[in-house]
């Protein structure tokens, strides 16, 4: 075969002598015989580098077998890989390099003693839209080294675009392995369509699945024929075989065809993945939403751009929804009325937290019922307005809502004046002695809308006792000398995650927390007051 740097073929020998043709084939032997030698020398190279490689390794061997570390017994050694892996994996974000295949590169006794512990084995995270390359040989290993012990996976495809058929290998490879998973969640979008691991999952054996998401993320038509897409009751199409499935989350298009049994999950979460994707054809009739506030285990609830068609005869029902075991209720306002209806209609006895985003307060009138929320403590309104300007309504909400003691009030949408909605929040403080047992107050807005009622504000939460701003807020009061009672401490609000309630076990952040649209339409002020 011919080398890069063969010369040109002589195409006339004749132009050349006998004695200068010899000459060339010599050359020509020469060369022929060099490179034979620079190949041959290659691979002595290779193999002293090798050589050194093996050295190295007896020599460290050797000198550990003297070390402290090596001195230790092999399941004490596993309790430390165990630590390294906990913190490792507090943050939520996958390390880089993995911390598990760094301690089998270290010596011969550390690789035997992690490659004999399944529990090293059991955590595999995929982001498709960072990823170098489809690690198919990796999760085999990790599938293969975790033996029994209960898996957690994390695959997120979304932005992965090209070499979806190798992405979609992976799904298949965990089919086998569902018996002992305890995690699955996977996110994707229209480039990489998952709907085929469908059929897979309608009989699968799962009896260790506790935290199970599929978000398709599909792009649908605009135009669609709602009277024959509504559903009214949740019947069970997959994962039957998953008793302790504990924490679901399904976007908007997929609870169509992916709908696990309801009965023994805590915490559910229907969101529609991106806030400005299209519209999706699939809807609840509000005796879907009584049947899922009803069930017996549920402590979480969150809905986000999921229509419910609310009638007249369901908000004005006779008597209340019973959600005994609810905690935490989020939901959005923008396209129906499931803040009114859920407001008036339903009795959680147990509910700690209402995260309300876009509340159109003076769409609907609150049913006039004595329904309030015993155990309510943080109360989250995102972008609320009270149009039409009706303050009856928005007093009904605070009459529903009075037990509340941390309020989230963010009003950051230009497009509204929210100074009137302030101060008919702070006449319902005075006249309806609502909230009056306010002890804390974020606020999430600039400091010229909350200047005209904060003194009134102050003067209705006697015993309020903490109050954020963002920190141009804080700084424009404190430069104004902004009269407030001494029992008031100011707090500078420095991050929306914190303040959101977040409920359910996260898991990795890059896949629960920054997708979660709640906290992506929380904006944190930064703008000058």
């Amino acid at each position: 075969m011919a080398s890069v740097n063969d010369p040109e073929p002589i195409k006339n020998l004749s132009e050349f002598t006998e004695s200068e043709r010899q000459l060339l084939d010599r050359h020509q032997e020469t060369k022929k015989l060099l490179e034979e030698r620079r190949i041959a020398l290659k691979k002595e190279l290779e193999q002293v580098e090798f050589d050194i490689i093996e050295s190295q390794r007896h020599y460290g061997e050797l000198v550990n077998a003297h070390s402290a570390l090596s001195k230790l017994p092999a399941d004490v050694l596993g309790i430390i890989f165990e630590v390294v892996l906990h913190e490792s994996r507090a943050t939520g974000r996958p390390s880089n390099p993995l911390p598990e295949v760094t301690i089998t590169h270290v010596c011969g006794l550390w690789r035997r003693v992690a490659l004999a512990m399944s529990s090293m084995w059991n955590v595999f995270c995929y982001d498709g839209s960072v990823a170098l390359r489809v690690p198919l040989d990796r999760l085999e290993a990790y599938l293969e080294r975790s033996k029994e012990y209960p898996l957690e996976l994390w695959f997120s495809f979304t932005g992965a675009g090209e070499g979806w058929t190798e992405q979609f290998d992976m799904l298949r490879m965990v089919i086998p392995h569902m018996h002992h998973c305890r995690v699955l969640h996977i996110l994707s979008d229209d480039d990489s369509p998952i709907e085929d691991l469908y059929v897979d999952l309608e009989k699968v054996s799962a009896p260790m699945l506790e935290v199970f998401a599929m978000c398709p993320d599909k792009t649908f038509p605009i135009q669609f024929d709602l009277q024959q897409t509504g559903m009214n009751e949740w019947s069970p199409t997959t994962l039957f075989g998953a008793p302790s499935l504990k924490y679901l989350r399904l976007d908007t298009t997929s609870f169509d065809k992916i709908r696990p049994p309801l009965d023994t999950i805590v915490d559910l979460r229907l969101e529609r993945r991106r806030i400005h994707h299209a519209a999706t054809p699939y809807w609840f009739e509000a005796s879907m939403l009584d049947h899922i506030l009803s069930l017996p285990n549920l402590e979480t609830l969150s809905l986000w751009r999921v229509y419910v068609d609310i009638t007249d005869p369901a908000y004005n029902r006779h008597a209340p929804v019973r959600a005994r075991s609810l905690k935490h209720f989020r939901c959005d306002g923008a396209l129906d009325f499931v803040p009114h209806y859920f407001l008036s209609n339903v009795s959680a006895p147990a509910l700690e937290s209402i995260t309300i985003d876009s509340f159109i307060i003076g769409r609907r009138e609150l049913r006039d019922t004595d329904n309030v929320f015993p155990s309510l403590h943080t109360l989250v309104l995102n972008k609320p307005f009270n149009y039409p300007p009706e303050p009856a309504r928005l007093f009904g909400m605070m009459k529903t809502t009075r037990n509340t003691k941390h309020l989230v009030l963010s009003l950051d949408d230009p497009r509204h004046d929210h100074t009137r909605f302030l101060d008919h929040m702070a006449e319902a403080v005075i006249l309806c002695d609502a909230w009056s047992g306010l002890e804390q107050l974020t606020l999430n807005m600039r400091s010229r809308t909350l200047e005209p009622g904060y003194r009134q504000l102050m003067q209705g939460l006697p015993k309020l006792s903490a109050m954020r701003v963002p920190q141009l807020c804080l700084d424009d009061m404190r430069e104004n000398n902004w009269e407030l009672p001494a029992r008031v401490g100011l707090e500078v609000l420095e991050d929306s995650k914190a303040v959101l309630p977040l409920s359910w076990p996260t898991g990795p952040s890059w896949l629960d927390i920054e997708e979660d649209p709640f906290i992506t339409a929380f904006t944190l002020l930064g703008l000058e007051p």
